[in-house]
């Protein structure tokens, strides 16, 4: 019986199109025409139509380093007039063409392999019990990065070893994200002085130790003249400035004597000899030898004084200050109490010589021939000259007083007169 009617199916086949659910009994009937009880209903299903297309789902974004993306929301939303039984499909292509649904890559598994610089396409079917099939829907595409790294970040420390970091525009990349920088040790230099030892120093920047350094260097003293040294020579010259250093790298300093040492010059009899100039250079020489190119800083050192009477009296002759733009002058005077002017200092550009005092010149002969040396400075001062002023006596000049330079620094930087007594002094300081 189909659809009601019993039929005489006997040698052949009955035919069921109609789509849905159908119930066949049978029985049976004898040659006398007799029927039998009918038989339980065999259910036929016909189901030809695929569900409706799914309206819900959606790959979302990819994201982490796991090389296995997951499609993030599940399709949803077909419906199946026929036998039901729906089960969705999805597949994962690296091109936006849309897939036949008959496409045999349509899998239950959500995943797919991700890699750089790749774009994801997701697709979703769904599929009866009896693998009819629906219109494919798009689940949207995303997209991992090109293998391309960013510039590095600035270095975390500055020394003791610091790390730095860059990106990839790729998520999958892990490593070459980071590397150390300035492994060098940190720094712990603060301040080196420099005391008189009659030759040239030298001072190495600690590794680790670039930077801008405070230098300040302080002239000698001119000698003290006179037959009991009772008149004193010109103080020495204070000067400042800042420099930028480089690790490991070398330089020279000179520091002036009271003797003369670094450019001072002789006096003579009883004078003082110029207090010698202190510098820091570039090169292993005495100021007088040392090009101003390589010379970061000068202080002058003062002019040497100068007596004919052995006392601090009326012959007197002090020495000049040194330092300075332009170094002091000395003074003078002779026995019968005439006071005048003594050796001129030295400038930035003139004296006796480059780096170096003049020698006492003259004098009066007799006992009372004391006249101070220069002192030595970027320029020099003048040594004493001597002068009979009344024919009873004899005058006594002190010495001029070497010039300051600071040409070689940074500011804040000033060079100023009169400021050290006895040997010259240097120091460096990381700023």
């Amino acid at each position: 019986q189909v659809n009601g009617n019993w039929q005489d199916v006997s040698g052949t086949s009955q035919s069921i199109s109609t789509e849905g659910e159908h119930y066949v009994f049978f029985r049976t009937v004898s040659i006398a025409g007799f029927t039998s009880d009918a038989s339980n209903s065999q259910v036929v299903k016909i189901d030809t139509t695929g569900p409706t297309t799914p309206t819900g789902g959606a790959i979302g974004n990819v994201s982490g380093s796991n090389t296995t993306g997951t499609i993030a929301t599940v399709a949803s939303g077909s419906t199946d007039t026929g036998v039901g039984g729906i089960t969705y499909k999805y597949m994962v292509t690296n091109s936006n063409s849309v897939p036949s649904n008959t496409d045999e890559n349509f899998k239950t598994a959500m995943t797919f392999t991700r890699s750089c610089g790749t774009s994801y396409y997701a697709w979703a079917i769904a599929e009866d019990a009896l693998g009819n099939r629906s219109a494919v829907k798009s689940l949207g595409s995303t997209a991992d990065g090109a293998n391309s790294y960013s510039g590095w970040t600035g270095c975390n420390k500055t020394c003791g070893g610091g790390t730095q970091t860059r990106t990839n525009t790729c998520a999958l990349v892990t490593t070459g994200l980071s590397q150390s920088c300035n492994t060098q040790s940190c720094c712990t230099f603060t301040s080196k002085d420099f005391s008189y030892t009659g030759g040239v120093q030298s001072w190495k920047v600690p590794s680790g130790c670039a930077g801008t350094y405070k230098l300040e260097v302080w002239g000698a003293q001119g000698g003290y003249g006179g037959v009991s040294n009772e008149v004193a020579g010109g103080k020495g010259g204070y000067s400042y400035g800042s420099t930028s250093l480089a690790a490991d790298q070398i330089i020279y300093i000179v520091v002036g004597g009271q003797g003369g040492y670094n450019g001072g010059g002789t006096g003579s009899g009883q004078g003082g000899s110029g207090g010698g100039a202190t510098h820091i250079g570039k090169t292993n020489a005495l100021l007088k030898n040392t090009a101003s190119g390589n010379v970061y800083i000068v202080a002058g050192g003062g002019g040497g004084g100068a007596g004919s009477d052995g006392v601090q009296g009326p012959s007197s002759g002090y020495g000049g200050a040194g330092g300075g733009t332009t170094g002091g002058a000395g003074s003078g005077g002779d026995t019968a109490g005439t006071s005048y002017t003594g050796a001129t200092g030295g400038t930035q550009s003139s004296g006796f010589a480059y780096g170096q005092g003049g020698n006492a010149r003259g004098g009066y002969a007799g006992n009372y021939n004391f006249q101070g040396g220069g002192g030595g400075g970027y320029y020099g001062g003048y040594g004493g000259l001597s002068d009979a002023h009344n024919g009873s006596g004899t005058g006594s000049a002190g010495g001029g007083g070497g010039s300051g330079y600071i040409g070689g620094v940074s500011t804040p930087k000033a060079t100023t007169a009169g400021q050290r007594a006895g040997n010259g002094y240097a120091r460096i300081t990381r700023q």
